[in-house]
């Protein structure tokens, strides 16, 4: 999961899991993802058995928000994978306005399929960014030079492969130029 750095208080989606019932110790999957946290640090600069952590519960398992953050002006875009069961969903954007990142989940809108931010959390109706469930992915957008640098695994996770893109825009991650890159194993 992600972070975000705002003056003197860093912010981190924290991911949820835990063992999968009936999983036994043979099944390399025997976890699942039970949903998300967030963790407020108001001293990251100290060494980490210093920090002052809180942390608040942010969503149940079919929305894991902070995959990767992104602030643009006043508000910080999550992306987010919608689960629509095993290894099936998307991926869509939810913002917060900064000021609100101390309790984000009462101010969620995300980003609807008709290019308009809808307050609470996404329907059927949420544009869908990358069509593909990814838990672990980064986008890193440079507003200086109009650009970024998504990455995520390739469809197939056994494969040793990256997808790379380069959007125009943060919200543009899954609709530009995509790349395949081999990793380095």
């Amino acid at each position: 999961m992600d972070g975000y750095l705002d003056g003197d208080t860093l912010y981190v989606s924290l991911m949820i899991v835990r063992n999968r019932p009936g999983a036994g110790p043979a099944d390399p999957f025997g976890f699942e993802i039970a949903g998300t946290r967030r963790a407020r640090i108001t001293n990251p600069k100290a060494s980490p058995d210093q920090w002052k952590v809180s942390i608040k519960d942010l969503t149940k398992a079919d929305l894991w928000p902070g995959t990767s953050i992104v602030r643009e002006g006043q508000f910080v875009l999550l992306y987010t994978q919608v689960s629509a069961g095993e290894g099936k969903g998307y991926m869509t954007v939810f913002r917060v306005p900064v000021k609100k990142m101390e309790a984000p989940a009462a101010s969620w809108e995300y980003l609807a399929s008709d290019g308009k931010w809808h307050a609470g959390t996404p329907h059927g109706d949420a544009q869908h960014v990358i069509d593909q469930a990814i838990s672990e992915m980064s986008v890193r957008y440079h507003p200086s030079i109009r650009s970024g640098w998504p990455s995520r695994p390739a469809r197939n996770f056994r494969q040793s492969r990256l997808s790379r893109e380069r959007p125009t825009q943060p919200l543009d991650p899954g609709r530009n130029r995509r790349t395949s890159l081999n990793s380095t194993r």
